[in-house]
């Protein structure tokens, strides 16, 4: 809740103008594809209960959303926003008899980040970004799936968490045409996102494992900010300079 609260007052500050280096925020919309990585341990989980092998695999995700960047200090900038994330997921059952059985569903989620943004200036045009940040994670539901035999339930912790949000890339900034940005970032839940609830039907009965699912993500990041344009005063209230 506090980042949300620090979010909420940095949407009202930008509209004074005079209290920040820069005159004007700029707004702009983001994409990120949502990829599992070793890198950032996002891969697969595996859990064994007695002679049954139970697996979470992340797979390809997206999130995306508007976003908004204020300058505050020369090469500083903070930037913020709000997206929409879709975590897809496939479980999976090794039984011991070597049968395989396996559910997938998607787990969606709302995020309010809030970063600093310092930027390394290769010429005027031309800019290396890095960002550091908090972001409010809001998950709206729970979530079941089954296939034959086999089920999960996927119950939320909480119904807003905290994450740790990290950026780096390049950005070509144009006055005509707009910021174009390009680059990875990683998205880390500072508590675990929800928890799995597994049951295998067997003839003898149902067996159950409960187990965590972290929710962390690395993913591409691309952005793009429309091109600020200065409202020109109408003709007829203009000074008369005879």
């Amino acid at each position: 809740m506090r980042c949300l609260k620090i979010c909420v007052l940095f949407l009202i500050l930008t509209s004074y103008q005079k209290m920040w280096g820069q005159q004007h925020p700029i707004f702009g919309f983001q994409l990120k594809p949502i990829f599992p990585s070793e890198l950032f341990n996002t891969t697969n989980e595996v859990y064994k209960n007695g002679k049954n092998q139970y697996t979470t695999t992340p797979t390809t995700g997206l999130n995306f959303g508007m976003v908004m960047r204020q300058s505050l200090y020369k090469r500083i900038s903070l930037e913020t926003g709000i997206s929409y994330s879709k975590r897809n997921y496939t479980m999976g059952l090794l039984d011991s008899n070597g049968r395989k059985y396996s559910t997938s569903f998607r787990y969606l989620s709302y995020e309010i980040p809030i970063s600093a943004m310092i930027y390394i200036p290769l010429d005027k045009q031309n800019f290396i970004n890095n960002s550091f940040g908090l972001s409010a994670d809001f998950f709206p539901s729970n979530i079941f799936s089954q296939s034959d035999s086999f089920k999960q339930y996927t119950v939320r912790k909480f119904w807003v968490l905290p994450a740790l949000v990290a950026t780096t890339g390049y950005e070509f900034r144009s006055e005509k045409y707009g910021y174009f940005s390009a680059g990875i970032s990683y998205h880390r839940m500072l508590s675990i996102m929800a928890f799995t609830k597994f049951i295998f039907t067997q003839p003898t009965g149902d067996e159950t494992l409960i187990r965590p699912l972290s929710g962390h993500y690395f993913a591409f990041d691309f952005k793009y900010y429309i091109p600020y344009r200065q409202r020109q005063a109408p003709t007829e209230y203009l000074p008369n300079m005879e």
